[in-house]
């Protein structure tokens, strides 16, 4: 893989965290991570996928604190994906 696509790649991260988060509603980092691991088969840690949220959160990714339970979700707006795209990964994360 060149670095140039592994560069576009980590760039889409957020967006699909953000999508997850939008359809599946909060979610705790744990769900979070195996959601987004399962969907697009990758191997992120809880602690990788918070840094994503922390460095995109100026887009919408907001920490709620529920108990002892601190979930996630996000309030922005997701950039204009290929409809295709949006149907394979509603595809993918309904059947999980």
């Amino acid at each position: 893989m060149s670095l140039g696509k592994l560069r576009s790649r980590k760039r889409l991260d957020w967006i699909r965290l953000a999508f997850i988060l939008q359809f599946r509603g909060s979610l705790s980092l744990e769900q979070l991570t195996w959601t987004f691991n399962e969907m697009f088969k990758n191997g992120k840690t809880n602690r990788e996928v918070a840094r994503i949220m922390l460095c995109y959160s100026r887009y919408g990714f907001n920490q709620l604190q529920e108990s002892k339970i601190k979930l996630y979700n996000f309030n922005g707006q997701l950039p204009d994906l290929h409809s295709r795209t949006i149907e394979r990964w509603i595809e993918k994360i309904e059947s999980l």
